[in-house]
């Protein structure tokens, strides 16, 4: 069964905006980024279908540049070939709100191996370790991801699992510091 990469989907949504954007009149268009957004709930023939923003600069013919920001959608033909389009508003907000009970599910996976204790603790950092897998570190990787839209896990009211809430002014400003912090290291190295 054909299949659709991550990257495959990152150079698909660049390739259709660079040209887009150029249709519209620029002279010349180039890709500065691409992220994806999310997927959609439902798969097109077995496959996910990825919300990607796309982010570059358009030079008119008049010698101007100016930003340009995109979200499309990258998704398997049935001939198992990607195809690209313009993502609609309802598809980005799906893409994201799927994201993040994703990221519920995996941070309730991982909480759930902590508090069983099916982990191993390292004596000298305090962090948890399964099967070859930095439990720790992968918690962090979520509990960041989620502070950087302004959100936290917290316990579901009847204890089964984690949701997403608005994160306190405690947290972010705690997060904002420690991400300064990191990019000071990085200024130093």
């Amino acid at each position: 069964m054909p299949t659709l990469d991550r990257d495959t989907v990152h150079r698909y949504a660049g390739l259709y905006c660079t040209f887009t954007w150029q249709d519209r009149g620029g002279d010349s268009a180039y890709v500065t980024a691409t992220t994806i957004v999310g997927t959609l709930p439902e798969k097109v023939n077995g496959a996910p279908v990825y919300a990607v923003q796309v982010d570059g600069i358009a030079h008119s013919c008049f010698g101007y540049a100016y930003p340009m920001k995109e979200t499309v959608k990258v998704y398997l033909q049935e001939n198992g070939e990607p195809e690209t389009d313009d993502a609609t508003q309802e598809e980005v907000a799906l893409a994201i709100q799927h994201e993040r009970e994703k990221a519920c599910q995996e941070y309730t996976s991982l909480m759930l191996l902590v508090q069983a204790g099916a982990y191993v603790e390292d004596p000298e950092d305090g962090t948890y370790w399964y099967e070859e897998c930095n439990l720790s570190a992968a918690i962090q990787c979520l509990d960041q991801w989620a502070l950087a839209q302004g959100l936290h896990f917290a316990p579901t009211p009847d204890g089964n699992g984690y949701q997403l809430e608005p994160a306190t002014q405690e947290e972010l400003d705690a997060y904002a510091q420690a991400v300064a912090e990191e990019d000071e290291e990085d200024e130093e190295a």
